[in-house]
């Protein structure tokens, strides 16, 4: 199946955080992002201070349901809760999505599904490595069979968890990279930001770890424009 197929959103960073995809999230606030090739592992990326940069879209973009995040980062250090991206707000009843630090400010990742209250799945093995580029996959099918959650670091074998539920409530808040809304800022370079709407296989995920490390986007070489999604 093409990687193509159900991407509703991907932000490639080179000079800015558009969508690339035609889907129209091209909207978006960016505070104190520096776009430049030393923030990116394909072409340019985008790094962020870990004291106030963030980017926040004018839409929610992930779905309710099956959905993938598959995103490269590269962090400067960890400290607990550093959010890398959401649609999440943890003080809010409608929780949305989010992938950020576990509590013990250690190199883990947490993975959170929305379903009014909320589901939090921790990537305890294998750790991100801090000042190299880690390759990070969330998968969820939307269906709370046995492990139906993974959460990869650059192809490996993923950690596997079990949602107690479905989605049914859409989150109220925007979808934000580099922060969890003005909070909990995320400290490094990120590249390479891409949404689908259902749960790409671990073969899929192999893709794009492997384009990426060889310095190219999934969909047709480092030079595509839009409308290879057109």
């Amino acid at each position: 199946m093409s990687l193509k197929n159900g991407c509703i959103f991907y932000a490639t960073f080179e000079g800015t955080s558009n969508d690339i995809t035609g889907g129209g999230y091209s909207s978006a606030t960016d505070t104190n992002i520096t776009y430049n090739t030393s923030n990116g592992i394909i072409n340019k990326g985008a790094g962020f201070n870990g004291t106030n940069s963030q980017i926040i879209y004018g839409n929610k973009i992930i779905p309710l349901g099956a959905k993938t995040i598959s995103v490269w980062i590269k962090p400067n250090s960890h400290a607990a809760f550093r959010a890398i991206c959401g649609n999440n707000l943890v003080s809010s009843s409608a929780h949305g999505t989010e992938i950020f630090g576990t509590s013990s400010g250690a190199s883990t990742y947490q993975f959170f599904l929305g379903n009014g209250s909320g589901n939090y799945f921790n990537l305890t093995s294998p750790t991100v490595t801090d000042g190299v580029w880690n390759h990070l996959v969330c998968t969820w099918d939307g269906t709370t069979s046995a492990n139906a959650v993974k959460f990869y670091v650059n192809a490996g074998t993923p950690t596997t968890a079990t949602s107690s539920s479905i989605e049914t409530v859409d989150t109220l808040t925007n979808f934000t990279v580099g922060s969890a809304v003005g909070q909990d800022y995320y400290n490094g370079a990120l590249d390479s930001l891409g949404i689908w709407n259902r749960a790409l296989s671990s073969t899929e995920v192999s893709q794009l770890f492997n384009v990426g490390l060889a310095k190219d986007y999934p969909f047709g070489g480092a030079n595509f424009f839009p409308f290879f999604f057109k």
